[in-house]
């Protein structure tokens, strides 16, 4: 185990980008039990091992970006590390469980599309015709697996977003300045795009 300053030290290397053994590092420390996770967790929905190792690389461009644009800069100690690489990992296994599903549920019946199509399609599905009880149902997860990736100040403007409501609704029930809503809403696509494929407009 390492103490609080070596990690501290080492996001700092990682974020500056001047020292590539420093991911190096965090991959060495943490990867293999990461997969044991993410195996776990895959084979319970019949997941491969190579499925889980492909999570875990997922998880890791996902972090080592995060430090890059300072949204890891409260990790201060191996265990807030850990958290973080956990919550990750969770999220990732959310949403592929949840894109699992939704193809035996035949809701991409185009093929193996992304998040970004799955979007689309279900754009396109609710104004040609009301979806079913089951596919509304794993709509909602999959819009959660969504809402489960953003801070928690975020979460509620996605939602409002979603039901419809301006960004000067919005500015008002969250009590900030419209400014700092569009701001939000621009990280809430940012990160969106970054782990889930959806496109920046969404």
């Amino acid at each position: 185990m390492c103490d609080t300053n070596s990690i501290a030290a080492l996001i700092q290397r990682v974020r500056s980008g001047n020292d590539p053994d420093s991911e190096q590092v965090v991959w060495d420390r943490y990867f293999e039990d990461l997969v044991r996770r993410a195996r776990y967790r895959l084979h319970q929905g019949s997941g491969s091992e190579r499925d889980a190792e492909d999570v875990v690389v997922s998880v890791f461009n996902s972090f080592f970006r995060r430090v890059r644009i300072g949204e890891a800069d409260d990790i201060a100690d191996e265990t807030s590390l850990w958290i973080f690489l956990s919550h990750l990992t969770r999220l990732k296994l959310s949403n592929e469980y949840r894109r699992r599903h939704a193809q035996k549920r035949n809701m991409r019946r185009t093929g193996d599309l992304n998040d970004s199509e799955v979007a689309e399609a279900w754009s396109q599905k609710i104004k040609d015709e009301e979806p079913s009880h089951e596919q509304a149902a794993d709509f909602i997860d999959w819009f959660e697996a969504l809402l489960d990736a953003l801070p928690a100040n975020k979460q509620l403007v996605a939602r409002l977003k979603f039901e419809g409501w301006t960004n000067t609704e919005i500015a008002q029930k969250a009590d900030v300045t419209e400014r700092t809503i569009e701001r939000w809403l621009h990280d809430i696509r940012r990160i969106w795009s970054q782990d889930f494929g959806l496109p920046d407009e969404v």
